[in-house]
């Protein structure tokens, strides 16, 4: 069923060009000729990428960090697609003021809570009620985690009668392809303490600590994954009702992120930035990725355990970048064809179905699997509509409108 929401002609692409954005606006073309849009600050591998994709790409410049060159690019577009690093979030407060819908792969969603967290406005607050004035229709957090991981965490916890918590693990090969804003990100995070929700309150934690065996699904097999900040766990208390949450990393080889808690235990952020590791880092990866040329594999595991129930789910992949710009056009996707109806700010797990996101996964050749931890079947995406009922030992929620008609939204 769709939505009340026709689109304006332009899909708009911000770092269209990279390795996760070249990939989204492959998919997207494909999908919607003539619609694409591929932006970025330099116009010269734009305009090679539209050329070689076709199907009417356009290319345009666009830099982030200037206010008239971000509006100028949103005209006559109706979906942003932001794939570049934004911690001031000038194309998101764009977005809202005129109107669009909006997704993105900024790992910043963590700021809105710590923001809150510290006594100040709350800036999820002002973002949602600017929304909802405007008509904008936003999902913060696409990709892998968070993106197709809160999904992942709605299918499980609609299972349960009542959420008491969530862990997730993420398994990611040096081998693999990757950008070099994913290696900073990782560097920037390795040293900063970060807050984990655990039985109803916050305790601070440090990237690459209390590892912990985690069964991957085969072929890879069990790997030691150390808590990481990955945004969705800092929301899943207020969005999914988890009195804990907890998100972790493994790392392929095994030895990789040893050594990175080692670096966490200096505690010094300046180290993680200077010029020697910057420089040095990348090429350690290059050799690495090389090495491991063929082997690459990422997966993702989710455990959501109720007061009498226990879900596992878990994704299995070949190339990250795939994966993660496959669950960002499936929440483009749903945009487009207003699934997702209700002008506001969301997190994937409020906003997106279940079964309709896992199908379009399942379409680009991933299928997540649901296995309840007390029984031996498995559950296996794209399910029939049987297979989504309703709970009844549930209360209502109130996210936006979307085909299902259960969603969680925000208090």
């Amino acid at each position: 069923m769709k939505g009340s929401h026709p689109l304006p002609h332009g899909i708009l692409i911000i770092g269209g060009y990279g390795e996760v954005g070249r990939r989204i606006a492959s998919y997207l073309a494909h999908d919607y000729p003539d619609r694409v849009i591929v932006a970025g600050r330099d116009p010269a591998p734009a305009g090679s990428l539209a050329a070689m994709l076709g199907r009417g790409v356009r290319a345009i410049s666009l830099d982030v960090r200037d206010r008239r060159s971000i509006m100028n690019a949103l005209d006559g577009v109706g979906l942003v697609v932001n794939c570049v690093d934004d911690p001031l979030r000038r194309v998101l407060h764009a977005a809202i003021g005129c109107g669009l819908a909006y997704t993105d792969l900024s790992p910043h969603t963590l700021d809105l809570r710590l923001a809150r967290h510290e006594g100040s406005i709350d800036p999820l607050a002002a973002l949602i009620s600017a929304a909802r004035a405007s008509g904008a229709r936003v999902v913060l957090g696409a990709g892998l985690i968070p993106g197709a991981s809160g999904v992942v965490a709605r299918a499980c916890a609609d299972r349960v009668i009542q959420v008491t918590s969530i862990h997730s693990a993420l398994l990611l090969s040096l081998g693999d392809v990757y950008g070099s804003d994913s290696l900073s990100y990782m560097m920037d995070e390795a040293t900063r303490p970060f807050p984990v929700w655990i039985r109803g309150r916050d305790e601070t934690s440090l990237p690459f600590t209390d590892g912990i065996p985690i069964e991957f699904p085969a072929p890879i097999g069990v790997r030691t994954a150390y808590r990481f900040p990955f945004s969705d766990q800092f929301f899943y208390p207020r969005t999914l009702g988890a009195m804990t949450a907890v998100t972790r990393l493994a790392l392929d080889p095994p030895w990789v992120a040893p050594t990175l808690a080692r670096f966490a235990r200096v505690r010094d952020a300046s180290l993680a930035k200077s010029p020697l590791v910057r420089r040095v880092l990348p090429r350690v990866a290059s050799l690495v990725r090389r090495a491991l040329r063929g082997r690459n594999a990422y997966a993702l595991v989710m455990k959501v355990d109720g007061h009498h129930e226990k879900m596992r789910a878990s994704l299995l992949g070949r190339t990250q970048a795939d994966g993660t710009a496959a669950a960002t056009v499936a929440i483009a996707n749903a945009l487009i064809a207003g699934e997702i109806a209700e002008p506001g700010v969301w997190f994937p797990e409020q906003a997106l179905a279940p079964t309709a996101f896992f199908a379009r996964l399942a379409a680009r050749g991933l299928h997540v699997q649901l296995e309840p931890r007390r029984a031996a079947d498995v559950v296996e995406y794209p399910a029939s509509a049987d297979d989504v009922r309703p709970n009844p030992g549930k209360a209502p929620s109130h996210g936006p409108a979307t085909t299902e008609k259960r969603t969680r939204g925000l208090p």
